[in-house]
């Protein structure tokens, strides 16, 4: 007996499901004997990790619907009729996307990186998420002892 699984591109009405494109022969028959899905169509089927109405790399959700790394992507809840994702960066995973100002791989506040993937004041931080204080700029911090807003040895701060 026949079954319609959920999620294949056709309905048991022989309808096409939103989000699949089917392509046939010259003959009408279906080509690949199954529909496929459609990346970038902004409708998250059974086939896709993700998908976010584009296909642009680097925004969480790639231009095959698969989660970027250091990205999680959800669906969107205030989409009705089919699935939408959003995709934001993870926060403390050691890799810098999205609007995270750092990220260095811990949530610990007072090493140049906070909780929320935020600079902190008076440092700087690399791509590799490695954060050091910024001597020379007129902010104490981490374990700078002086910092009078210059570099030069022999004023009382070195």
């Amino acid at each position: 007996m026949w079954s319609d699984p959920a999620g294949d591109g056709c309905t048991s009405e022989c309808k096409l499901e939103q989000g699949f494109v089917c392509l046939y022969d010259d003959h009408d028959r279906l080509l690949g004997g199954r529909c496929e899905a459609v990346c970038g169509d902004g409708v998250r089927v059974q086939q896709e990790d993700c998908d976010d109405g584009n296909t642009r790399d680097g925004d969480g959700c790639s231009s095959s619907c698969l989660v970027e790394s250091g990205w999680i992507c959800a669906d969107n809840l205030h989409v009705t009729n089919h699935t939408t994702s959003l995709c934001y960066g993870i926060c403390a995973d050691g890799v810098r996307v999205a609007a995270e100002q750092c990220d260095d791989g811990n949530t610990k506040s007072g090493d140049g990186c906070d909780q929320f993937c935020r600079l902190e004041s008076g440092y700087v931080c690399a791509d590799n998420g490695l954060c050091s204080t910024n001597c020379g700029d007129g902010i104490i911090a981490g374990k700078e002892a002086c910092d009078d807003m210059n570099n030069i040895n022999g004023d009382g701060c070195n």
